[in-house]
């Protein structure tokens, strides 16, 4: 099963078409590394009042002990945070290139994991095309993985 997930992973992450951010890691093969539903090579479309699951490939660049996600959305020209993600614990949804959840938030430098998780789009986001932003961040405020995508939230 785990062999299969990772697979899938693999096979869908072409159909997306991110662009890097500023990144203390900048990653060449971005595009093959980041899985996200409803999403196709113009951007995504998600609804208020469901679910969106986010799927990464990364590999430190350094030995990380702690990881935040850090997303926000670009609305009127202001980043404002996604409730409910923005600076929330990563280290629960990271997963070793095996499928098997890290007892721990010891990243090593150079070995290959994985995020996965799954986030509520809340019924007050507005209804807009905006530019998400979203980064894994270490304890010491450096992106270990960060893109942009266009996403258009509807109702």
């Amino acid at each position: 099963m785990k062999i299969i997930v990772v697979l899938s992973f693999v096979a869908c992450a072409a159909a997306i078409n991110v662009k890097q951010c500023d990144s203390d890691n900048p990653i060449d093969d971005l595009n093959n590394r980041i899985q996200i539903d409803n999403c196709n090579k113009r951007g995504c479309r998600v609804k208020k009042d469901s679910f969106l699951k986010v799927s990464m490939k990364f590999t430190p660049a350094e030995n990380i002990k702690g990881l935040k996600n850090h997303v926000t959305a670009d609305i009127l020209g202001a980043k404002l945070p996604f409730v409910g993600v923005d600076g929330e614990d990563a280290c629960s949804h990271v997963f070793d290139k095996d499928g098997k959840k890290l007892p721990n938030c010891d990243l090593k430098a150079g070995q290959d994991y994985f995020y996965n998780d799954s986030f509520e789009i809340l019924k007050i986001y507005p209804s807009i095309q905006t530019t998400v932003h979203w980064a894994l961040v270490s304890p010491d405020n450096k992106n270990v993985l960060c893109f942009e995508v266009p996403v258009t939230i509807a109702s």
